[in-house]
């Protein structure tokens, strides 16, 4: 774990205080009694102060000669609107973490404070107080950082650097939040996208073993990961696919008793004819309810049993795997809306590319969600729409660039930012708040988290999509390149491998595209094959 001071960027908005900007300016970090430059914050006065990233952690205040303790009431928020609100007021919360309480600061005092998610913080003064700093303390793994990718447009360059920043933020504690302010947790089927996007990234997979234990050991069976049926099955997915990236065989064959005993239980929910009977039917919370949820969930049931084929395989366990996906696969449904369940039927092979292909680019970003954005952008670009995909993307996650973001929320839609202002000031008058006046289900209004994992899709998309990354055998001991540029001129990127870094640098001619690559011994390049990923 790496410890970060952070000073504010910016002062968002004062009132009662001077010297104020004495708090943006580096201090010695160590408080005495001689004179000394302080903030003055007089009694009913604030400050609201920007720290210009998300931290994950809480402020560091050095407070200067005072009467008594001083009353202080600190506002954590991950935008403006929120450090403002009331605990309460547009689902304001103190749920998963303390961002809003009262303290007494004590006088020639060097304390830490608070552990939540934010950006900005709000201090208020219930009698006068002097400040010398108020220092952002920003947890972060220490975690060796080798993928890289940039691009000839700028703009998808920011998406995922930002992407990355927000992967980043999630690991702590030897495990892979959802979110950092609300959503302290793992959830095993989130985990999906965030392992791929830090598997590229980082050689560093110590969290990813560690959330597929802790899913083990907080669900003996017949109990479902995270009380959620399919969220089991995407812990098939997770098993395989970090098997894949990693080659490592002895994670896979801890849990091969609960695989095993885990298929035979699935066995149980799927049909003759396909159809799946869970008691809690679940795909993605923007669909969660509606009538395609049941198709979009068949459609990951066929992904995960052919993963668990391959897993079968290289334990040499005889399984239900083969048997079950051989019924799901006459599984037949029409997709109305959803663009996720559309997705996953598609990348279990269960539709299509033409059908495929016209329904998820039908109104470009609409309908996209954080969690399922990899999988509708891949789906996409494999039906032979590469650029259609990468334009979504761009649509969709610079959305939130442009109301502000630093770090990918945990939903959005794009239909959100007509009349709506930025995270980082508070709405002007008619404008709506575009954190506190939206969202749905558990992440309404303020308690929507504004740093969430899953919401990374754009890693693995860029990675092996664009770059055309297939992994074709554990461990990347066989890649094949097959680069889809999608509108891009120019790309390169590093993936991290258990052997070194994969580097690999395309560009468009005039007679096609153009290949580097420079890969590290024990790594085998090929131009064709049917990837483990998906």
């Amino acid at each position: 774990m790496k410890i970060y001071e952070v000073l504010p960027e910016r002062i968002v908005a004062q009132e009662g205080v001077k010297n104020e900007t004495r708090l943006l300016s580096p201090a010695t970090m160590q408080i005495g009694i001689g004179r000394e430059e302080t903030a003055e914050i007089a009694r009913g006065g604030y400050i609201v102060l920007d720290y210009g990233r998300e931290i994950v952690g809480g402020v560091r205040l050095l407070s200067y000669f005072s009467e008594q303790n001083v009353p202080v009431r600190l506002r954590f928020g991950e935008s403006v609107a929120e450090v403002y609100a009331e605990l309460g007021e547009k689902n304001a919360t103190n749920d998963h973490a303390l961002r809003d309480f009262r303290l007494s600061l004590p006088q020639l005092s060097d304390g830490v404070y608070g552990d939540t998610g934010f950006r900005f913080l709000r201090i208020d003064a219930e009698e006068s107080v002097s400040l010398k700093a108020a220092v952002a303390v920003d947890k972060r793994a220490d975690l060796p950082i080798t993928g890289n990718f940039t691009c000839s447009d700028p703009r998808v360059d920011e998406i995922y650097k930002t992407a990355r920043e927000t992967l980043l933020c999630c690991v702590q504690n030897g495990y892979i939040w959802d979110g950092v302010k609300r959503d302290r947790l793992v959830w095993i089927g989130d985990l999906h996208p965030e392992l791929m996007g830090l598997l590229s990234v980082t050689r560093s997979a110590e969290s990813v073993v560690n959330c597929l234990r802790i899913a083990v050991e907080q669900t003996p069976l017949p109990g479902w990961m995270n009380g959620i049926p399919c969220y089991s099955l995407w812990w098939i997915v997770d098993l395989h696919d970090y098997y894949s990236h990693t080659g490592d065989l002895a994670a896979v064959k801890e849990f091969s008793d609960y695989f095993t005993e885990l298929l035979r239980q699935v066995d149980g929910y799927v049909g003759e004819d396909g159809s799946t009977h869970f008691s809690y039917d679940f795909l993605d919370w923007p669909t969660h309810g509606q009538e395609d949820e049941v198709a979009g969930q068949t459609g990951l049931v066929a992904l995960a049993m052919e993963k668990a084929v391959t897993l079968s395989e290289v334990l040499g366990l005889s399984t239900p795997a083969a048997a079950i996906l051989a019924r799901v696969r006459k599984h037949r449904a029409t997709v109305k809306k959803s663009k996720q369940a559309m997705a996953m039927r598609a990348l279990a092979g269960l539709s299509g590319k033409e059908e495929t292909a016209a329904f998820l680019a039908r109104n470009g970003a609409e309908g996209m969600s954080s969690f399922m954005s990899y999988y509708i952008l891949r789906a996409l670009a494999e039906c032979g729409k590469g650029a259609e995909a990468l334009s979504m993307m761009k649509d969709y996650y610079g959305g939130m660039l442009d109301a502000g973001a630093r770090t990918f929320w945990e939903d959005f839609s794009v239909g959100w930012k007509e009349g709506s202002g930025r995270i980082d000031a508070l709405p002007k008058a008619g404008e709506k708040d575009i954190h506190g006046d939206f969202g749905a289900f558990c992440y309404v209004g303020f308690r929507h988290s504004l740093c969430h994992g899953w919401s990374c899709g754009p890693i693995p998309f860029l990675m092996h999509v664009v770059l055309g990354i297939r992994i074709l055998e554990a461990g990347c001991k066989t890649v094949a390149v097959v680069p889809d540029l999608c509108g891009l001129s120019y790309a390169e990127g590093d993936l991290p491998t258990p052997y070194g870094v994969l580097h690999i640098e395309h560009r468009k001619t005039e007679n096609g595209i153009q290949t580097k690559i420079d890969a590290p011994a024990g790594v085998k390049i090929v131009t064709s094959g049917k990837s483990l990923i998906s």
